[in-house]
């Protein structure tokens, strides 16, 4: 008992669950009761609220006759809470009433295991209740209302993982109305998960780690799968109840689960599986809907999830109050400007012009206009071709957001990005390079910006200039916007040599961001392909040649310019200046975390990464508070 601490499957488990090698195994002896004594006997879980939805109801399983072994391994299918021949009325009534009091002691919800001896109920277990990312929200939100749990003790009751899972996309609903089940069995965990059946737990694994998506199948499942299982994207066996091994273990991973599939045959000699006169061998696709129980053959279309449940948005704006953080929405567009905003944002910042005129399909004629312009910078036709993309680029955001604060980050001609969108980069002027060293460049672009708010009566547009080394270029830029009126103006800091300078260019400015991945990327002089290589990184940290990731960690240096940052933000005397740090694509939350820790409390990130970033930082506030 005491070595299985270093089993293969053990350390598996504490290296997903960041559980600590240096503890150990320990053991509780106790008498035994017996579950097969008698027809009056079994065994059973009971869950004091709904594991998968957290709806406050005894959620119960018992096997009349058997011992609690048989029960968890899935060997035999259990009956559910009220069928004949399942749990009697008075137990039920004794295991609701002890749940109550057992919910008070712990302050959150429960499983039990139990044992009918006779007449006689004994616990043999209690524990806080393994549960999905949906349960976990609704029951930490719900523990508040019911004056068991304080709002900060409810924050550290749901993951960032969970909230990630709970936010994840679903089935197409047309194409899952139009398409039949291959079989069907008990939804253990809820969610959607597609990919190519596999039959053992090491293979699956193995499939996993080179790319593949990997859905579980097996006969039961034992701890001896848990590798496979944590790898997987779904599991689905063929026998077990909604309490056995599987379902338990993946409502803990919030993996879609199907359970007690009776209709599939298993051959893991032969690495197939049939359903009535149905063969499939290793490697079929399939589709998983551990909510419903139904399983697909074939891959079917994911859509993103549409909106956070209610109890979400009370955990984020809890988290919220803890750090007095303000969450800006950057990388919008005007087909996403509403969905965005559902998240609550401050503001949409930095959105990049550059990026609307993709979105608008007219970074063409930008490129053009730009290498126009290097050869002949005065010619007003050029100017006015780069007004009008600018106002067609920005015009319908604007409109969708009115009322919204808008940091609209003007191009940067000289960053790594426009090297590789522009194919005639090298033979550009090289005052196009500078941040303002071209007015026949951005003047255009901040009349055309201009031109929009004053149609679409959005009173908040701020453009930004990006680059920037030195308080002296904000000014003489305020000066041109004041003459387009646009009265509120920011900068993007690029460069250690600008961070450097953010306190001086604040006192100038409404906005100031801090592109983080540029920051980093310029202090450690790698060039831009690096941005998204982590493994490399990782790889590069393990051999050890550096004493940290980059990109998963601030070095002690860039904590230091990180913390004159944030010492910028505190000291602007302007009212309503807001200093913060734009994240981008990608940004580890290690990284968010390290951020906050230097003082940094106004943050950009894209939409789909505010909640996490919200929670995250929500639970690193009541951690250090």
């Amino acid at each position: 008992m005491f070595e299985s601490w270093d089993s293969r499957r053990a350390r598996a488990y504490r290296a997903h669950h960041k559980i600590s090698d240096e503890l150990g195994t320990a053991v509780t002896v106790q008498a035994m009761v017996f579950g097969n004594l008698d027809s009056r006997s079994g065994s059973g879980v009971a869950f004091t609220r709904n594991p998968n939805t957290g709806v406050r109801e005894l959620y119960c399983e018992f096997l009349a006759g058997r011992q609690g072994e048989d029960l968890v391994s899935g060997s035999a299918t259990p009956s559910p809470l009220g069928a004949p021949g399942g749990l009697s009325e008075a137990h039920h009534r004794e295991l609701t009433d002890h749940g109550h009091r057992l919910e008070e002691m712990y302050s959150d919800a429960v499983d039990i295991e139990f044992t009918v001896e006779g007449d006689r109920l004994y616990f043999l277990q209690v524990r806080p209740a393994k549960r999905t990312a949906a349960a976990a929200v609704r029951i930490a939100a719900e523990l508040v209302d019911e004056g068991m749990l304080g709002r900060a003790a409810a924050l550290k009751r749901v993951s960032v993982e969970q909230l990630k899972k709970l936010l994840r996309p679903a089935f197409e609903p047309d194409v899952l109305m139009q398409t039949k089940p291959l079989l069907e069995g008990i939804g253990a965990s809820p969610g959607h998960a597609y990919g190519i059946a596999v039959l053992d737990a090491d293979r699956a694994a193995t499939l996993a780690a080179s790319g593949e998506r990997v859905i579980l199948v097996r006969p039961t499942t034992s701890p001896q799968d848990i590798r496979g299982m944590l790898a997987s994207q779904a599991i689905v066996t063929a026998k077990g109840g909604a309490l056995s091994h599987a379902a338990v273990v993946s409502r803990a991973l919030d993996v879609p689960c199907v359970v007690g599939c009776e209709a599939v045959e298993v051959d893991l000699a032969a690495r197939t599986f049939t359903v009535g006169d149905v063969r499939l061998e290793e490697g079929a696709p399939l589709s998983v809907d551990g909510a419903t129980g139904k399983v697909y053959s074939g891959l079917l279309p994911l859509e993103p999830a549409s909106q956070a449940a209610e109890q979400i948005d009370r955990l984020l704006v809890w988290a919220d109050d803890r750090t007095q953080a303000s969450f800006w929405a950057g990388n919008v567009g005007a087909a996403d400007a509403q969905s965005a905003l559902r998240q609550s944002p401050r503001g949409f910042g930095v959105v990049a012009l550059t990026d609307l005129m993709i979105a608008a399909g007219t970074l063409g004629d930008l490129i053009d206009a730009v290498n126009d312009l290097g050869r002949q910078p005065d010619r007003k036709s050029t100017q006015d071709r780069l007004a009008c993309l600018a106002y067609q680029a920005c015009q319908r955001l604007m409109l969708e957001s009115v009322g919204t604060p808008i940091d609209l980050r003007l191009p940067n001609l000289g960053s790594p990005r426009a090297q590789r969108m522009i194919s005639t980069w090298a033979s550009l002027a090289p005052r196009l390079f500078l941040p303002l060293g071209l007015k026949s460049l951005y003047v255009p672009l901040l009349r055309g910006i201009a031109d929009a708010a004053r149609e679409t009566g959005h009173t908040q547009t701020t453009p930004l200039v990006p680059g920037i080394t030195a308080a002296s270029e904000l000014q003489a830029f305020r000066r041109v916007a004041s003459a387009l009126g646009l009265n509120q103006v920011g900068a993007v800091l690029q460069s250690p040599a600008g961070v450097a300078d953010a306190s001086a260019i604040a006192e100038d400015a409404s906005a100031v961001w801090v592109d983080l991945r540029e920051i980093i990327r310029t202090y450690y002089g790698y060039p831009s392909a690096l941005s998204f290589a982590d493994d490399v990184f990782e790889s590069y940290v393990t051999d050890g040649y550096l004493a940290h990731n980059p990109r998963t960690a601030l070095g002690s240096r860039l904590v230091e310019a990180f913390a004159g940052v944030a010492a910028a933000a505190a000291a602007a005397q302007r009212p309503n200046v807001r200093v913060g740090v734009e994240c981008g694509d990608g940004a580890a939350l290690g990284l968010i975390e390290d951020l906050y820790r230097c003082g940094i409390r106004v943050f950009s990130l894209p939409t789909a990464a505010l909640p996490s970033a919200r929670l995250a930082l929500g639970q690193l506030a009541v951690k250090e508070q």
